[in-house]
């Protein structure tokens, strides 16, 4: 479960703050897939980059299993994107020469899962999103 409570990220406009994220809360539950929607500069790659510890809150938190955040290390945080957390980037960061399947299934590698696990893994990813 990843639980989202009241999340604040504020950025400084030269001297001026820029709030990207206002009071966020929610719940992923485990195997729920979800989808964050808006309008362009409403937040949802900032709120993205929050949930996957790229980027540090303002306030709020965020708790995965138990697990607070923003309380993770660097090593805890690159840990925990490649084992429990993914993304899926609109068109940039992907490998323009290899297919669709090959690109869904680059983390996996970098994981070290096996052939026939990775194969399984991207096949059931491309068919929650439909795209076989």
């Amino acid at each position: 479960m990843i639980e989202i409570k009241n999340v604040v990220k504020t950025y400084l406009k030269g001297k001026n703050p820029l709030t990207a994220v206002n009071g966020v809360s929610f719940n992923i539950a485990d195997g729920e897939f979800v989808a964050i929607v808006g309008k362009s500069g409403c937040g949802k790659s900032t709120l993205l980059n929050l949930i996957g510890g790229l980027d540090d809150l303002t306030s709020g938190n965020i708790i995965y299993n138990g697990v607070e955040v923003g309380e993770m290390n660097s090593k805890e945080r690159s840990n925990y994107r490649n084992k429990e957390i993914g993304f899926v980037f609109q068109s940039y960061n992907l490998e323009p020469h290899f297919n669709v399947g090959m690109n869904v299934s680059v983390p996996l590698i970098v994981a070290n899962a096996k052939k026939a696990e990775r194969e399984k893994m991207t096949k059931e990813a491309l068919d929650k999103m439909g795209a076989f």
